[in-house]
């Protein structure tokens, strides 16, 4: 499993609206600069979001995007599977995967769906306001 950048970067947008949720709307244009995000890669991305109704979008003046539900209700899970073809650790627990001919035999698959377990389990277990309540770790240095 390996995430993409599409997949990272859809997460440092939602924790961006998140972090701004009393702004209202924000430009996808604030996004990029905070972000150092190239603003066309994130239209695509933003795309992605806003048809799974994880965020909302207005037009116009004052308009952008804002988070759909509050930052406790959106899993990582969540947020990957809408950018991800496929989260699972091997080829074969992908969901659109052929019956493999092997798997009543395999000594290996049930290391393979412990681990997409465990890999799932935890990515449920942490939610967007979490990764906001962690901050900037390059931000609290002390003088």
């Amino acid at each position: 499993m390996l995430i993409s950048t599409k997949g990272r970067y859809a997460l440092r947008v939602m924790i961006d609206l998140a972090e701004h949720r009393s702004d209202g709307f924000v430009s996808l244009r604030e996004i990029a600069q905070r972000q150092e995000i190239s603003e066309k890669y994130l239209e695509i991305i933003i795309k992605a979001l806003v048809k799974a109704k994880a965020v909302e979008s207005l037009r116009g003046k004052g308009g952008g995007y804002r988070l759909n539900k509050a930052p406790d209700e959106y899993t990582v899970d969540s947020i990957l599977c809408l950018t991800e073809e496929s989260l699972a650790p091997v080829s074969c627990l992908e969901s659109d995967a052929p019956h493999c001919p092997r798997a009543s035999s395999c000594r290996t698959l049930s290391l393979w769906k412990g681990l997409d377990k465990t890999i799932h389990d935890y990515l449920q277990s942490v939610t967007l306001a979490d990764l906001v309540e962690q901050g900037n770790p390059g931000d609290n240095y002390i003088i």
